[in-house]
């Protein structure tokens, strides 16, 4: 007969492309029928590389001569073979012949045509194998015997599952054109609610899979609906965390802080006395050297020698956390109070506008260090929330809020942030998923320096900020809402007539006067709860043309419309000329009035309503200047004029803000 040789299906692990090795026994036979009866019959291969080549009980039909092509006879149309093989539902068993076998193998069989199969491995190559094969267009039984045709019988779950191929089908035909192709096309019927719901119970199956591998349940999805996220955002010392314990405590159902905040201010309430008092001490001592004439009396008497044990004892506790101190703090308490009443320090706390920084309500603390250094002194509410403590990082807090019906809760995450400029890199981690952004700027920055950068004024960075802010990428869905803060201490700098072209015109140059006193006539408290009739600002057309054709300074500001804006031609004057030669100028549009002034020929009546027209320019002022950095028309912005620790005016506030809270979400 013909010279046939034998080759046995090699299978990569890796699903690679099917190769075919020589086999290492080649039987010989005379002819056709004898091949099939000197071939013995083995579970078991004799090479890892042999696979498949006929079943035990192969018996050629004789009368169907096209047969002895076939070497597969479970893919013919004889339905004895399907149905043998079909009950298996796994490869038959293998086949090798004598090694006395030579020449002239299966002579009378030409070669099996390659199997039609996609990936298959070798239950040798892995015991972990599976057959995977891509289901492309409809696939029938005869395709899912196929599939388990060079399967190990020894290896288990290799089985092939129906009802998830007619699921799977089902669901394709949706949207494929072969629905006729499919068992669910029946007479010319299609069995379209049929796929309905198989492709339901498919997709439910799917995402129930999805949700118990995050670790979430039908419920916790649904609470998401009522998921609010708050972020708190603005530059340093403008009042966020106060803002923050403010928010605490109205959220909080006991309206009080716990053991441990209250452990941790008593501890930062000391150390704040000892460091700021420091500070200042040390400014008295850089002006005097700075200007002896303008600042003779910042001028610190270190030859008094009452003067000079006060400060020793007081940097004998620079370092001191308070945390683990048993000897008596009465001594201390006596070295500030005395130090805290010079002349000097007082003075240099009046210079500290445009030259140095010193945080607020320190004389709240100062006036009472007798009691903030006892033994038992546990501090109240009003002390934890006007400590100022710089914020590192950030600090989340979460709340339930109940909604108007008293019915449903949502649940609140509370963010506060650092504002100094080095922290402000750390603010990314939590752009993610916020519903509302609650900018903070304070109103008595206008002609305070930060912190961190002496030669830039706060409300100047602030602006900048809440332009960045408010026209990035990540709050493009988030609502706005900006709270100007220090409402208090910027209504008593105007009534001490420090007017805010000292902040917003040629602010190298202007200068404020320290001496400034009237001690029959304070200034009208702020009004709680009294909404502030601010529209939401947007720039027309003609403004927003003239701010895109402005003129960029070399410093990479805008220009604004040039009104006691810092000229260019003053650069080359003497230093001396000018009273903040290190402050960078102011670019944008300059203040031009009213400013308050003091008359004594009217009544106390009539300076409070002269008074109250100059605050009321001045806030409609600085309101327009940040709702101009608003560059979406179709974004409103939400201000506020609030009190940080002004516990009513922090309850009105979030009354106003709790609608916008409940609606939004992101």
């Amino acid at each position: 007969g013909h010279s046939a040789q034998a080759y046995s299906a090699d299978f990569s692990a890796d699903f690679g492309p099917i190769k075919l090795a020589r086999s290492t026994s080649t039987p010989t036979l005379s002819g056709y029928g004898d091949a099939v009866n000197q071939a013995t019959v083995d579970t078991e291969p004799t090479t890892p590389d042999q696979q498949l080549i006929c079943t035990p009980d192969f018996t050629l039909p004789k009368k169907k001569k096209s047969s002895r092509h076939n070497l597969f006879p479970f893919k013919s149309k004889n339905s004895k073979y399907k149905s043998h093989h079909k009950s298996h539902h796994s490869a038959v068993p293998y086949v090798h012949f004598n090694d006395d076998s030579q020449t002239g193998a299966l002579s009378a069989l030409p070669r099996a045509p390659k199997p039609n199969l996609q990936r298959s491995v070798s239950s040798r190559k892995s015991t972990k194998s599976k057959f995977h094969k891509p289901f492309h267009g409809a696939m029938t039984y005869e395709d899912a015997d196929d599939a388990s045709y060079h399967s190990d019988p020894q290896t288990t779950g290799n089985s092939i599952n129906f009802d998830n191929i007619k699921t799977r089908r089902a669901a394709r035909s949706l949207y494929t054109s072969n629905g006729r192709d499919s068992p669910y096309y029946v007479n010319g019927r299609s069995k379209h609610k049929t796929n309905i719901d198989l492709y339901s119970k498919t997709h439910l199956w799917r995402q129930q899979l999805e949700m118990d591998k995050q670790g979430k349940t039908e419920s916790d999805d649904s609470s998401n609906k009522n998921k609010r996220k708050i972020l708190l955002l603005g530059n340093g010392s403008c009042g966020k965390s106060t803002i923050f314990k403010q928010l605490k405590l109205i959220l909080n159902p006991a309206h009080k802080f716990d053991d441990n905040e209250i452990n941790e201010a008593t501890h930062a309430i000391r150390q704040s006395c000892v460091s700021v008092l420091l500070q200042i001490l040390h400014k008295c001592t850089v002006l005097y050297e700075q200007d002896s004439d303008y600042f003779a009396d910042c001028r610190l008497d270190e030859e008094n020698e009452k003067v000079r044990d006060a400060i020793n004892l007081l940097m004998k506790y620079r370092s001191e956390s308070f945390e683990k101190v048993s000897e008596d703090l009465s001594e201390l308490a006596t070295s500030i109070t005395f130090l805290w009443s010079l002349p000097c320090v007082q003075t240099a706390i009046k210079y500290r506008f445009k030259r140095f920084t010193v945080p607020d309500n320190m004389h709240y603390f100062y006036e009472q260090v007798d009691t903030i250094f006892a033994d038992q002194f546990v501090p109240s509410n009003e002390d934890v929330i006007r400590l100022r403590i710089r914020t590192t990082g950030m600090i989340e807090s979460k709340f339930t809020m109940l909604a108007d019906n008293n019915c449903d809760e949502y649940h609140i995450s509370l963010f506060d942030t650092g504002g100094e400029k080095n922290e402000r890199k750390k603010w990314i981690h939590t752009f993610e998923n916020v519903d509302i952004v609650i900018f903070v700027a304070a109103l008595s920055h206008f002609c305070c320096v930060l912190w961190e950068d002496e030669k830039t004024l706060s409300m100047h960075d602030a602006i900048e900020l809440f332009n960045e802010i408010c026209n990035g990428k990540w709050f493009k869905r988030s609502e706005m809402i900006l709270f100007l803060n220090k409402n208090d201490l910027f209504r008593q700098m105007l009534y001490d007539e420090i007017s805010l072209k000292v902040g917003f015109a040629d602010i190298r140059r202007e200068n404020y006067c320290i001496k400034v006193a009237h001690p029959e006539i304070t200034p009208p408290p702020s009004p709680n709860g009294v909404t502030f009739g601010f529209p939401d600002f947007v720039t027309s057309s003609s403004a927003r043309k003239n701010d895109e054709d402005a003129e960029m300074k070399p410093n990479g500001h805008t220009a604004g419309n040039g009104h006691h804006a810092y000229d260019d031609q003053k650069e080359g004057e003497e230093a001396q000329d000018l009273p903040y030669p290190h402050l960078n100028p102011w670019t944008g549009e300059a203040w031009t009035g009213p400013n308050f002034k003091y008359d004594s020929n009217k009544t106390v009546e009539e300076n409070n309503t002269v008074f109250e027209k100059c605050y009321d320019k001045a806030i409609e002022y600085i309101v327009t200047l940040f709702l101009k950095q608003n560059k979406d028309p179709n974004k409103n912005v939400y201000v506020h004029i609030t009190n940080a620790i002004d516990d009513k005016n922090m309850n009105d506030v979030f009354e106003e803000i709790r609608p916008l809270i409940m609606k939004t979400n992101w």
